[in-house]
């Protein structure tokens, strides 16, 4: 009888929680199953879990700033937005615009959601670190393949090894690795998200 109201206890306790959902939209799948590939050839075995990754608006939240992705976070982490305290799945969404339009590139969507899983799967906080103007960081708080985009792809594996700990920064000996062609930004829609307290993150 005793076990009986033990799982009764569980079950009440349970309800109306989101616990325990994984779902990716299937035009993602192929850049998740990247991260997860990435993420081995570096060592570290990744199992996801409590995840929804999805194509959406991404600015339906905080709409006064144009977004191209946001993670809302369970608890709180650099550049995440808070979930309520009854949803215990973390939520990944990638702007559909953004995503289809055809000037967007396999670079910038890989990037964006590898960024995007570093705060929701390794708890990555944004990182602002530059080294002569670049970006030590696919943690940066702005698109690094939209504002130098023969640079990110260049060095896109070494940044890389910089979300995965592999090395400290993506940068080598102070300076990139390959030579750069500088392109123009693209202003706020180079933007991943706004931070916890509203403010934006541009350059």
């Amino acid at each position: 009888m005793k076990n009986w109201v033990f799982l009764f206890v569980i079950f009440v306790m349970g309800c109306g929680k989101k616990y325990g959902q994984f779902q990716v939209d299937s035009d993602l799948q192929p850049y998740v199953d990247q991260f997860l590939a990435s993420a081995e050839m570096r060592g570290q075995k990744i199992t996801l879990k409590n995840l929804i990754i999805k194509l959406g608006n991404a600015n339906d939240i905080k709409p006064q700033v144009n977004k191209i992705g946001y993670c809302l976070y369970k608890e709180s982490v650099g550049g995440s937005l808070l979930l309520e305290d009854t949803d215990e799945t973390n939520i990944i969404v990638i702007d559909r615009t953004f995503f289809e339009k055809a000037s967007t590139t396999d670079y910038n969507r890989r990037e964006l959601i590898f960024h995007e899983l570093g705060h929701c799967v390794l708890d990555r906080m944004h990182d602002e670190r530059m080294t002569n103007g670049y970006p030590e960081s696919i943690m940066y708080p702005s698109s690094v393949s939209m504002r130098n985009w023969l640079f990110y792809q260049q060095n896109e594996s070494r940044y890389f090894d910089e979300l995965f700990k592999v090395v400290d920064s993506a940068i080598v000996n102070g300076s990139p690795s390959q030579s750069l062609d500088k392109i123009e930004e693209s202003g706020k829609e180079t933007l991943f998200i706004t931070t916890e307290d509203g403010c934006v993150k541009d350059e």
